[in-house]
């Protein structure tokens, strides 16, 4: 069981922003207070004269993205490296679908890419480029595999 403290940054807090301190266990904010009220630690981060955000998504990235006869630039660590350094704890990419495949194949090969490179959280979205009858069927099993989202062309 990981556990850190933030100490003394101005925090960002549904309320507003205050001086206060974290307490962090295995990746989740466990409290917020007086760091004197926590338990012992295995590290202390002292964030004084910092303001300490909570970490931002961004829900629209395009890594190794081929589409319309192109490929984006970033890949999965350079792009989630950049995220992080900027704040960003977790993307959602898109898994466009090729003509005739099936959106759990272009799911299978976007994680293929991802898993092993990312730096940072990451999700995806479903990219429906040939709707047809098989893979309208399929949306309710994607939904049920973690991809609650769709785009459609």
């Amino acid at each position: 069981m990981s556990k850190m403290i933030i100490s003394g940054g101005r925090v960002v807090l549904p309320s507003g922003v205050r001086k206060t301190d974290l307490l962090i266990e295995n990746e989740v904010i466990a409290a917020i207070g007086d760091r004197r009220h926590f338990v012992n630690a295995d590290h202390l981060i002292d964030a004084g004269g910092m303001i300490v955000l909570p970490g931002l998504l961004d829900v629209h990235v395009h890594f190794l993205d081929r589409f319309m006869g192109s490929v984006s630039l970033q890949d999965y660590y350079s792009g989630t490296k950049g995220a992080a350094f900027g704040g960003v704890t977790t993307i959602i990419d898109f898994a466009h679908q090729e003509k005739g495949q099936s959106l759990a194949e272009a799911i299978r090969l976007k994680r293929e890419e991802a898993d092993g490179h990312v730096t940072i959280d990451y999700g995806l979205h479903a990219g429906i480029t040939d709707p047809t009858p098989e893979t309208l069927s399929e949306m309710k099993g994607v939904i049920r595999s973690g991809i609650p989202s769709f785009k459609a062309y």
